[in-house]
């Protein structure tokens, strides 16, 4: 069995509860406000336990994986499908910092599959939104030696020893898996990162949840941090009316980012593309069908889909693909 014919697909947020979040996800991008400490709306996820499901056209009701078992390649694309088979390659996330995330630590693919038989995870970050006392501590300041690195994670002051940058909305940051990092208080970004959820906590503000201090990952997050200082991490563009603008490429994704003003005709080189609206509304269509975006959506273009097009009179969307 496969589909009639493939089409843009829309997915139901997974919305994550964290100690961490806030309201904002609902205030600004208008996700159910079940809680007011959701820290994470995940909205596409082909992560263990928490698959995406379409909520549009005929495939409503079925998940990510499903679909992707059914149609492969027609979703993927040839070199995707031939590189991670039936796996999603990307999870898609909002995520709102009401107070500072930890100081912590991702794993490279080749630690990851060492310490937990899983995916590393390389992610960026597009900020949304960002009160005005907000910060980001991303990398070491300079090269550190084991002892210093040492000193840095066994207290409170680890921050000192991280770059700080000041975001405001439209900044683009990269982080490389094995850099770093902490996100801070009054921000609201998007996210997009290898499809792995594995984090290790290095500090964590002697935080309680339920009660108990949240766990560390102490051992694991020294095996795997990366000692030198890394550079380019906020990555610079500008953006220029109905013309994709690339902002990231890297490995294990590329982002570029489209002003939309009007309309455009695109294609997709057999490749699968996300779209995730940051701001406005679009539509897009193909035969005549119309799939509208609004700000804080995103949906997947099947690779097989070819040629569409996209029509706004203002928004700003990320195009992320491999």
């Amino acid at each position: 069995m496969s589909l009639n014919k493939l089409y843009p697909l829309k997915f139901e947020p997974i919305l994550q509860p964290k100690v961490w979040g806030g309201d904002l996800l609902h205030r600004y991008l208008n996700k159910e406000n079940r809680s007011v400490s959701i820290g994470e709306s995940w909205e596409i996820s082909d992560v263990e336990n928490f698959h995406s499901i379409i909520q549009n056209g005929e495939a409503q009701g079925m998940t990510l994986h499903e679909l992707i078992h059914l149609e492969g390649e027609r979703i993927l694309g040839e070199k995707a499908y031939a590189t991670f088979g039936n796996d999603f390659p990307l999870l898609i996330k909002f995520l709102d910092a009401r107070v500072p995330l930890s100081v912590q630590v991702h794993p490279d693919d080749k630690w990851a599959k060492i310490l937990e038989n899983g995916q590393g995870k390389t992610e960026m970050w597009y900020i949304l939104h960002a009160e005005k006392d907000a910060s980001i501590h991303l990398g070491w300041k300079r090269d550190m030696s084991p002892e210093e690195i040492e000193e840095a994670i066994s207290g409170p002051n680890v921050l000192d020893y991280l770059q700080k940058f000041v975001p405001k909305k439209g900044d683009v940051f990269f982080v490389p898996s094995t850099t770093v990092h902490s996100i801070g208080k009054g921000v609201v970004l998007a996210e997009i990162q290898q499809t792995s959820d594995i984090t290790y906590r290095l500090y964590d503000f002697e935080r309680k949840e339920n009660g108990v201090k949240r766990e560390l990952h102490i051992e694991k997050g020294r095996k795997v941090l990366n000692q030198n200082k890394v550079l380019d991490l906020k990555k610079e563009y500008q953006p220029i009316d109905n013309q994709l603008v690339e902002v990231v490429r890297e490995n294990f994704f590329s982002m570029k980012f489209l002003s939309l003003k009007g309309e455009m005709e695109l294609k997709t080189d057999d490749v699968f593309q996300v779209f995730i609206c940051v701001s406005g509304q679009a539509n897009f269509y193909m035969d005549d069908e119309l799939t509208p975006l609004q700000q804080g959506e995103t949906l997947l273009i099947p690779a097989a889909m070819q040629n569409y097009a996209i029509q706004s009179s203002q928004a700003e969307l990320l195009c992320v693909s491999m």
